[in-house]
């Protein structure tokens, strides 16, 4: 875990089943190019060219510019955040790369460019996989539900359903609560999510992550932790880890059948 978080410091989001190459001092400072996410060509607003814009803001645009072919949420969630990818690489390029390419009076400048690379792709990381589960939760007809609602110990998860309302009224049944915590990989940073919820008992916890061990699987069975992944990864996972996962699709169904019987 710590060399995980050592190295997203450094470089932003690790996406699994992409890598990264480069020398050792540009890969940490955060210029690598991805081996196989190469940057869109898309027509982008003329605005973008005078300010960054928000991931919000990318992740809206999409419909624009680029057409899913996929149906379920499972599909769709891989899809959209590798269309997001390629849009926001177009964007920081049109940014950056013309002052990368014109070079450095010295290691300061560089360093502060390289920071600031860097600090872009560890904020969009951070909010990029949760916006795209709402766009898909609302588009599947799971309308109800409350992020970074603050529960006991001014904890946020990232998903509350039905309502954080509902969550904090004493009289809205614990089984009818769900929580759903969002990691692109998970490792050991699942124990995290663990007390982000009193009321809950079994947490889901939503992640790309391509594959965990049998052993690491089982302790999370163990802490009532029930694993959310797309369908298009269970493939990556161990057999006997396979059949227990549940799929995005498992969990919008699940989590509106509950709520049409509260």
């Amino acid at each position: 875990m710590e060399e995980e978080d050592f190295v997203e410091s450094k470089i932003g989001e690790v996406i699994p089943g992409t890598s990264l190459f480069d020398r050792g001092d540009r890969l940490f400072a955060g210029f690598a190019a991805g081996s196989d996410k190469e940057p869109s060509h898309v027509v982008i607003p003329r605005l973008w060219e005078d300010y960054f814009p928000s991931g919000e803001e990318i992740i809206d645009y999409l419909p624009s510019v680029f057409r899913f072919g996929k149906t379920t949420p499972d599909e769709l969630i891989i899809e959209r955040r590798d269309n997001e990818y390629k849009l926001f690489r177009q964007i920081e390029e049109l940014h950056i790369l013309h002052r990368v390419q014109k070079g450095f009076d010295s290691v300061d400048e560089f360093m502060q460019v390289a920071n600031s690379v860097s600090n872009r792709r560890k904020s969009r990381s951070g909010r990029s996989l949760e916006i795209h589960l709402e766009h898909l939760f609302r588009q599947f007809g799971l309308e109800e539900f409350s992020t970074q609602c603050r529960t006991e110990g001014n904890k946020r998860p990232d998903f509350i359903f039905p309502s954080c309302a509902d969550y904090h009224d004493p009289a809205f049944p614990d089984q009818n609560l769900r929580m759903l915590a969002v990691k692109t990989t998970c490792k050991d940073r699942w124990r995290q999510v663990l007390n982000e919820a009193n009321r809950v008992g079994s947490i889901h916890l939503f992640t790309l992550q391509e594959g965990v061990s049998p052993h690491q699987f089982a302790e999370m069975k163990d802490a009532n932790v029930k694993l959310v992944v797309p369908k298009p990864l269970h493939a990556k996972y161990p057999d006997t880890v396979r059949e227990k996962l549940m799929t995005l699709n498992d969990f919008i169904v699940e989590t509106k059948d509950i709520r049409r019987h509260t």
